[in-house]
């Protein structure tokens, strides 16, 4: 398994915003903006609930299909974790914006949209993180890979964990949850589960990151 990449993460960049991020993993640069709960008109409102908008901006080119696939996929994650329901009639608009792509992007825009929810004080159930690894025909599996070593591999994964706050018996911690998963090629089912426990052990670090980041200015990993 190869090292996985540094990971920088600063929050109040844009003070306009109720929340917000820059998360950098090697070479990819997400900006993350959280504004509300806003008032929803009537027409988009929810009586019991907020109402999630996530949109993401590239730097070039025009919108495309993959683009409003990680949309959704932020949209569903953050509707899964957030407490909505304490915010009826409602609207959270969550704005990201990559600002350069070097791999990893879907897991880059979910930890930066996590870490903005936090820095906007908007509760969660349980805090969430993306984690990217690639395999390549050899099996060699890659944490947090780049462009290139995404476009070499036969396939890429990126799971979406939840790691509730709610501390289990004797000290340990409650067990991650599984959100999502999206895998680009194909793997045998045993290669799959090997490669998503390997996105697993990286979940924590992650968290810890966002935590870290939210109590100062900025974190390191």
């Amino acid at each position: 398994m190869h090292e996985s990449r540094d990971v920088f993460l600063e929050k109040d960049i844009n003070p306009e915003a109720s929340g917000s991020v820059s998360w950098r993993q090697g070479g990819t640069e997400v900006l993350a903006a959280v504004h509300g709960p806003l008032p929803a008109k009537q027409r988009h409102a929810e009586a019991d609930r907020a109402v999630v908008s996530v949109s993401i901006r590239q730097r070039s080119g025009q919108p495309g299909g993959e683009q409003r696939l990680h949309e959704a996929h932020v949209q569903h994650t953050v509707e899964a974790c957030a407490l909505l329901s304490a915010f009826p009639q409602s609207l959270v608009l969550i704005a990201l914006q990559v600002v350069r792509a070097d791999g990893g992007v879907l897991a880059a825009c979910l930890n930066a949209t996590c870490a903005a929810l936090m820095d906007a004080g908007i509760p969660m159930s349980a805090p969430f993180a993306g984690v990217t690894c690639s395999v390549d025909a050899a099996g060699e599996a890659q944490l947090h890979p780049d462009a290139a070593a995404e476009a070499a591999a036969p396939a890429v994964l990126t799971a979406t964990f939840s790691r509730p706050s709610v501390v289990e018996e004797e000290g340990a911690p409650s067990p991650l949850g599984l959100l999502s998963s999206q895998l680009d090629g194909v793997l045998s089912p045993h290669a799959f589960l090997d490669n998503l426990e390997l996105c697993r052990t990286n979940v924590d670090s992650v968290v810890a990151l966002q935590r870290q980041a939210i109590k100062g200015a900025f974190a390191v990993l």
